[in-house]
């Protein structure tokens, strides 16, 4: 059995280690299931989780497998560990993984071969010099864009075939391949197509056939008949507190986010993973499909831990571990391997609570558990002196799992990092120690329990020298100017909204305190120049009309996000804000009629200097406030 591979972290060893291990409580079937019993009760009514299910799974046995609360607050039906399905959302790319796996043994599949080998109908684009491979899209290092608008239908009618959607919906390449681990929902989607074309068969048909049938999964799918989907659990998220219904949901990713399964069949998905083995004995994957689902393929950076075929590398508050988590509308679930103990859980709830309860309950069962990896160590050294020593890592860094070219209605996830006077860093106010070069971990808490699933980041540096990139377990971020973070796009909106209001609010006032709304200038005493009257009148007109319609868009933009459900991006663009998006190329002839009247106004001096540099300021606030929704590609 491959185990991921070990973070081997420098300094001095954690003293406590073998009082740590010694207090460790023996993993059988009496002790986690009053483990459950006392976790999961209390942590629902906390969360308001109407059912979950938890399975552990020890040397190939189930020593744990319980289902807690209601399946559906409506009918009041119960959750059933061996018949209430979840949605286990991305878990399914374990599945997918272990399909293309045993394809590539079997030589139908090619990890190293340009995906475009196997398509007929649409191509991957070209980009970088370099194609994508099959080991690109089961690493997450495909490169493309993160686009998450219809992932899901609300209608059997209105769902998406794997190919259509795979070719009317491809992301644009914005990276190289092979480089990086950016979490890839397409990537994984178009794997499960390349299982389906080698194949030649449907990918869920692929799937029960060589998987869920051999395992007698016989209550799980990836296309649910009828039979199935009536005992499918309701799917809620809170609304000021109180679980509400999410509409029912069909699938067009399928092999990345499609199967329904109960806890009693993954218990059994579990058994396979850490024996290779059927229930009956025989060998449910050919050799090297379990090494690769649990062997480290992609490493960014040596002291993280890499990406397999599908499961992340973690280290869950000191012990090695790998992990895929699920999360779609109204649930939440997580698969979790301790290769070196042979064991491992599964959990799945009804409330999409953004893997609160989950990582609770998955940190406190490793803390109670499952000893600390030997030699992992606390980042912890004396305070020094040094001031401003890595003051050259300060600044913003953005996730690359973010939209490049692609339509974004919300800010990228970012990391803030700021130098201390004690020789350390601060990431979003938390205080890291560097343990090796450009290599930091968050400050004493290798095995603390707030920081469950790993606190070590690595910086990379660029051709120059300049650091570039922030590398943690799970992600990239690149280095980006403040103007471009969520701070300083707000601080953008808010100064050329303040500039709006002082024509908008301004003018009005003036115009009544003088009672000349044109604001026109006398050449001398009595004669009026009426090309300067014309002149005003429609550069205040086209100002105005303009300061008010970005104030309105701006305002509404605001309000119809707010009011978005959530997940409302995977049923397609919201139909809320694309109503609105005709303002932004009206608004762009405005400010392209006020850039040349400015120009006019300095050109000929019509007005005094005051004014021509008002309207001008107005003019510049256009321009800004117009690229900033461009950034997020929100034109057209």
């Amino acid at each position: 059995m491959a185990a991921v591979i070990l973070l081997a972290l420098n300094g001095a060893a954690f003293a406590s280690f073998s009082s740590n291990s010694s207090a460790m409580e023996d993993l059988n079937s009496n002790s986690v299931c009053a483990f459950a019993d006392a976790e999961f009760p209390s942590q629902m009514r906390q969360g308001k989780i109407p059912g979950a299910v938890f399975v552990v799974v020890k040397d190939g046995q189930v020593i744990c497998e319980k289902a807690y609360g209601i399946a559906d607050l409506q009918t009041r039906q119960a959750v059933s560990a061996d018949e209430t399905l979840f949605r286990v959302a991305s878990i399914s790319k374990i599945f997918t993984a272990a399909s293309a796996l045993q394809l590539v043994r079997a030589h139908r599949l090619n990890l190293h071969t340009n995906v475009n080998h196997y398509l007929t109908g649409f191509q991957i684009a070209r980009a970088f010099g370099e194609p994508v491979t099959l080991f690109d899209l089961l690493t997450h290092s495909g490169g493309f864009d993160d686009c998450d608008f219809d992932y899901a239908s609300h209608s059997a009618a209105s769902r998406l075939s794997l190919r259509s959607y795979l070719a009317l919906h491809q992301p644009a390449r914005v990276r190289p391949p092979g480089r990086f681990r950016v979490y890839d929902n397409y990537g994984f989607a178009l794997a499960g197509y390349l299982v389906q074309k080698a194949s030649g068969v449907p990918f869920a048909d692929y799937v029960e056939r060589q998987i869920l049938a051999p395992l007698d999964m016989d209550h799980s799918s990836f296309a649910p008949d009828k039979s199935l989907r009536t005992h499918l659990a309701a799917g809620y998220w809170l609304d000021d507190g109180t679980p509400r219904a999410c509409r029912r949901s069909y699938v067009n990713i399928v092999p990345a986010a499609g199967l329904c399964a109960t806890a009693d069949d993954m218990s059994k998905f579990l058994a396979a993973l850490l024996t290779g083995r059927q229930p009956d004995g025989k060998r449910i994957f050919p050799p090297g499909v379990i090494a690769g689902l649990e062997t480290p393929q992609l490493i960014s950076n040596p002291d993280l831990p890499g990406q397999c075929f599908g499961f992340n590398g973690i280290s869950l508050a000191g012990r090695s571990a790998l992990r895929q988590s699920g999360q779609w509308p109204g649930f939440n679930s997580v698969l979790l391997l301790f290769p070196q103990q042979h064991c491992g859980i599964f959990m799945a709830y009804n409330l999409c609570d953004y893997w609160r309860m989950e990582q609770k309950i998955s940190r406190r069962f490793v803390e109670k558990f499952i000893p600390p990896d030997s030699g992992m160590s606390v980042a912890e050294k004396p305070d020094s002196p040094v001031e401003d020593s890595f003051a050259s890592l300060s600044g913003i860094y953005l996730s690359a799992r973010h939209a490049k070219e692609s339509p974004e209605i919300n800010p990228p996830r970012e990391m803030n990092v700021t130098a201390t006077p004690n020789g350390g860093i601060e990431v979003n106010g938390q205080p890291y120690q560097e343990i090796e070069p450009l290599v930091f971990e968050k400050k004493g808490t290798s095995r603390a329990a707030d920081a469950p699933f790993g606190s070590r980041i690595a910086f990379e540096l660029g051709r120059d020298g300049a650091v570039t990139r922030l590398l943690t377990q799970s992600d990239a971020y690149r280095r980006a100017p403040w103007i471009e973070s969520t701070e300083g796009n707000t601080f953008l909106l808010d100064v050329v909204s303040i500039i709006f209001l002082s024509a908008v609010m301004l003018w009005p006032l003036m115009a009544l305190v003088r009672l000349d709304f044109q604001n026109f200038s006398l050449r001398r005493a009595g004669e009026v120049a009426w090309r300067q009257i014309n002149f005003s009148f429609v550069a205040r007109i086209t100002a105005f009309a303009a300061c008010v319609l970005a104030l309105w868009f701006e305002i509404s933009f605001a309000l119809a996000r707010h009011d978005l459900k959530p997940f409302a991006e995977l049923y397609g663009f919201p139909s809320a804000i694309k109503r609105l998006l005709w303002v932004l190329p009206v608004l762009s002839i405005f400010c392209g009629a006020m850039m040349l009247i400015s120009i006019g106004a300095w050109r000929k001096r019509i007005w005094r200097p005051a004014h021509r540099l008002h309207y001008t300021l107005l003019a510049g606030a256009l321009a800004v406030f117009l690229y900033i929704f461009y950034s997020h590609h929100l034109f057209g």
